[in-house]
């Protein structure tokens, strides 16, 4: 099957040789011994067919670079001594198909170096070599199908640039070798690479040929080996329009934290490609790890190079004789056999005629413009020692089987005699075990003819600074990398989430996006959930692994508004034993103070103290005895206040009622009966008190108010239930002193007492209907004891203000022989009596 294969692609060679390709645009330089060297050198026109168009200066140099390399081996006394070595080089155009018409001629060949009819596999095939060797058909495009013939032929072959692993497959291209060491190996160096920087997201861009796709397969088993993640695959076609470039650039430009990008593509659409990205500004946002193929783009943008790109390939460095030849080298100082094609290209840059009566004359250009594009490229120190080897390799075989050659005078003849000599097998096994130093470094070979050398990987700084910072070995990896970002750029789909996050899978592949923790939540499962923490407790603020208890907050007298309600309690605590003093000790001869129904004033002073006193068991720490104890002193401070006070309004209101009927006897109205009134609704409030405590016990607790935020207070719970049943009958006493203060607030003409005592009913009334909504709905639990303690302090100023402060304004300003008796007063529509009716109110 094999050998129909092959006759059948050497018979559409010969048709593509007669009918496609003009065979005669050759240069040659013969020898005793010829090699044949194929590049592209020449544009390809629309119609399959080579133009007289050289547009690359790139492709021109390894022409030069071939004819230095074989006069450099001549002129060597050591190597093929008495020979000649000749060459004859084809340009293929860049094309398959003309690389496989140039291979047809090398088979028809010539006269030197031959071999006779060789029967293989039952085939007789007339095979006459006019080359020792061939070298060039740099892509693997052309390297695949023109090696295979010539390994069948025997003719051993050198490939600069073909990397293909499919090459490495000797049952088909035995005789092929190559410069490079093979795409494999320069994948796993582009992987290793994009580990040792933890570029753990890349992108991936390569040109679907032939010879890269065996590549991009091994290439995706690597990176999924080791965990790497691909945001975008995109292929590029030799058809590719300028809209399936702008669509790759938008996707590239869209995985944003893909910053690390591979190409494995040809120069060519490689600089098509960053001609997109650089119109639309996001060129210099990538990190570009490309083949040497770069060599030959990143000169054509200056302006958009950010550091952030890489070349992985072997260290080329050229001599300084083959500069200067090149850089030289021009139609006018060349008479050798590449002068023809040099003309062409200086028609092509120059746009130029060689014919003197042209208006826009050649002769006038003697050298090259300054510019990117007429750089000396590197890869002709592949050509230098791919030409050195095969001469080394012919200089082995003759010193091994015919050493005599190098001493006869008519070396053509001995050759033509003596072809076995030189048989491709001879040449090939020396090649593979060739080891010397060329242009290039060592040169040596491995069983498969890959090159053994080290991969260098070199960062691009500008279009004239390359820097290496990292050299891999087969062996070894990378024995030494240099960082060259200060910091290193990231290039991942996500980061390890921070203390506090879990990560939660995205709709992307190897991608994830994290979710942030409650702020009281520890990380768990090596940070793959979240945990609450218990009440007061927060976690770690460095790893947010592990609860640690809160310092628990609690009133206390460093705090301002604790320190205020202390020292206005204090300060109304002593306003109250001074009116106790005042009214009942002082002037409690007064007809003002007797008239005020002492003992219920001297309760209510008592009531006032007690709530004054409840503020500070309030405002201290809580403990399960001090909530107790400030919720009796809460409940009966009000209580022992509203009592007395309801009946004052009371003993008012049955006075005048007395009064209005003209009774001078009113047993209600005296202070034993009174006395025992207070006691009565006191002690039903300290059974309603004590017996919700019993039920629902106030209890010192801690809590955390917000769950997200690191406060945990102190206070006393109180149930609902303790604080409103008590609360409720506290009320429903002083609605009863406002129904009494209402009807008799017209009363006293004499300092207005029972004015003042609605006020206080009222005013009580407006602040504890405040007060409760806002003690419920109140977040924090520790200012709900302030609240308290806000609510008994206000408590107590309106009863002070209301009740005591005119008595004291009136013993302290009226004269004492002024007669303090009260007139009341009634409408006709209640009495038919005319004239008022007297009646003083003493206790």
């Amino acid at each position: 099957m094999d050998n129909l294969f092959m006759m059948a692609l050497l018979f559409c060679s010969c048709l593509i040789s007669e009918e496609r390709f003009d065979l005669t645009d050759k240069i040659y330089n013969l020898g005793d011994i010829n090699f044949g060297i194929v590049t592209q050198v020449k544009d390809y026109s629309k119609a399959l067919k080579c133009t007289n168009k050289i547009s690359r200066f790139e492709y021109l140099q390894y022409v030069q670079s071939s004819i230095f390399s074989v006069d450099y081996i001549n002129e060597r006394k050591d190597l093929l001594p008495n020979l000649n070595l000749g060459y004859i080089i084809y340009a293929d155009c860049g094309r398959k198909d003309t690389s496989l018409a140039v291979v047809t001629k090398f088979i028809e060949g010539a006269d030197v170096a031959t071999k006779s009819n060789v029967n293989r596999n039952n085939i007789t095939i007339s095979s006459k070599y006019s080359v020792a060797g061939v070298v060039g058909l740099t892509t693997s495009t052309k390297a695949i199908p023109t090696s295979a013939i010539l390994s069948y032929y025997e003719i051993p072959h050198i490939s600069t640039s073909a990397s293909s692993s499919e090459l490495n497959d000797k049952y088909r291209y035995e005789y092929f070798n190559r410069m490079e060491p093979g795409d494999t190996r320069q994948a796993y160096v582009m992987v290793d690479l994009l580990q040792t920087f933890n570029w753990n997201y890349v992108s991936v861009v390569w040109q679907v040929t032939v010879g890269y796709q065996m590549v991009m397969t091994d290439l995706f088993e690597r990176i999924n080996e080791v965990g790497i993640c691909v945001a975008s695959h995109n292929s590029i076609y030799n058809n590719s329009t300028e809209r399936d470039l702008e669509e790759i650039a938008e996707t590239l430009i869209a995985n944003t934290k893909a910053k690390a990008v591979i190409l494995w593509m040809y120069s060519s659409s490689v600089k098509r490609l960053f001609s997109v990205l650089e119109r639309k500004n996001a060129l210099h946002k990538f990190i570009w790890v490309c083949t040497g193929v770069i060599d030959s783009v990143y000169k054509s943008f200056p302006n958009s190079l950010k550091t952030g790109m890489f070349r992985v390939g072997m260290s080329l460095n050229l001599s300084e004789e083959l500069k200067d030849f090149l850089s030289e080298r021009t139609p006018f100082n060349s008479n050798g056999t590449d002068l023809q094609w040099m003309k062409l290209f200086w028609e092509s840059t120059f746009h130029c005629s060689w014919d003197r009566n042209s208006k826009n004359s050649c002769n006038k250009y003697k050298t090259l413009p300054k510019s990117p594009n007429y750089f000396i490229s590197v890869n002709n120190a592949k050509y230098f020692d791919a030409i050195l080897t095969m001469a080394y390799a012919v200089n082995s075989t003759i010193n091994q089987y015919c050493p005599t050659v190098f001493l006869k005078a008519s070396k053509r003849t001995y050759l033509k005699d003596h072809s076995r000599c030189l048989s491709g097998e001879r040449i090939l096994k020396a090649i593979r075990n060739s080891d010397f130093q060329g242009m290039t470094g060592r040169i040596r070979f491995d069983e498969k003819g890959n090159v053994i050398k080290p991969f260098v990987v070199k960062q691009i700084i500008s279009i004239n600074h390359t820097e290496v910072i990292a050299i891999w070995k087969k062996e070894t990896g990378f024995q030494k990398i240099r960082s060259p970002f200060r910091p290193i750029p990231e290039s991942i789909c996500s980061e390890v989430c921070p203390a506090g996050f879990k990560p939660v899978p995205s709709y992307k592949v190897c991608c994830w996006y994290c979710l942030e923790c409650l702020p009281n939540q520890i990380t768990i499962n090596n940070g793959t959930d979240c945990r609450t923490c218990p009440d007061s407790t927060w976690p770690d603020s460095l790893n947010k692994t592990v609860c640690l208890d809160l310092v628990n907050n609690f009133l206390h007298f460093t705090n301002p508004i604790v320190l205020c309600l202390a020292i206005v309690s204090g300060a109304l605590i002593v306003i109250s034993l001074s009116l106790i003093y005042m009214l009942f000790i002082r002037f409690s001869h007064t007809q003002v103070v007797k008239n005020s129904s002492k003992e219920l004033c001297f309760l209510i002073v008592s009531g006032i103290l007690v709530c004054l006193a409840t503020i500070f068991i309030l405002i201290r720490k809580s403990t399960n005895i001090v909530c107790i104890i400030g919720v009796f002193g809460f409940h009966l401070g009000v209580n022992l206040t509203f009592v007395p006070l309801l009946m004052k309004s009371q003993r008012m209101f049955t006075l005048f009622r007395a009064a209005a009927k003209c009774q001078t006897k009113v047993p209600v109205a005296r202070t034993k009966w009174q006395l025992t009134a207070v006691l009565v609704l006191f002690l039903f409030q300290v059974i309603i008190t004590g017996g919700m405590i019993s039920f629902s016990r106030p209890v010192a607790r801690t809590s955390m108010p917000l769950l997200w935020e690191p406060y945990s207070e102190l206070y006393c719970d109180i149930p609902v239930l303790t604080i409103c049943i008590p609360t409720s009958y506290n009320l429903l006493i002083l609605i009863g002193t406002c129904v009494f203060g209402i009807v008799t607030r017209k009363l006293p003409e004499n300092f207005k007492e029972s004015r003042n005592i609605c006020i206080c009913a009222l005013t009580s009334i407006i602040l504890w209907s405040a007060f409760l909504p806002t003690y419920f709905l109140t977040h924090f639990n520790l200012y709900k004891g302030t609240l308290l303690s806000f609510g008994l302090l206000l408590h107590s100023i309106v009863h002070l203000t209301t009740i005591f402060i005119p008595k004291v304004y009136a013993v302290a300003v009226v004269k004492d022989n002024e007669d303090f008796t009260v007139t009341f007063r009634y409408s006709q529509k209640s009495n038919p009596v005319n004239d008022s009716t007297m009646l003083p109110l003493s206790g």
